[in-house]
């Protein structure tokens, strides 16, 4: 449920010493990095540079595609 992931999330940050970052939407064709109003310096950094991660492994699947497409035909 949602409170047990709360409260899953909360345990793992406070046991680790972790730095949220986040939310993140996957499971569609592209990745959306959400950032919200009350977001932080250092929390808008961490979110664009996963945003630029993100990018860089897209156009590199899409470059291999393109690659593999052209040797086959």
């Amino acid at each position: 449920t949602l409170d047990a992931a709360r409260v899953a999330f909360d345990l793992v940050r406070s046991m680790g010493q972790g730095l949220s970052v986040g939310p993140m939407l996957v499971g569609i064709g592209a990745p959306a990095h959400i950032v919200t109003p009350s977001i932080t310096v250092r929390g808008l950094v961490n979110m664009s540079a996963l945003a630029v991660v993100d990018a860089q492994v897209q156009a590199q699947t899409r470059d291999q595609g393109q690659d593999s497409g052209a040797a086959a035909g």
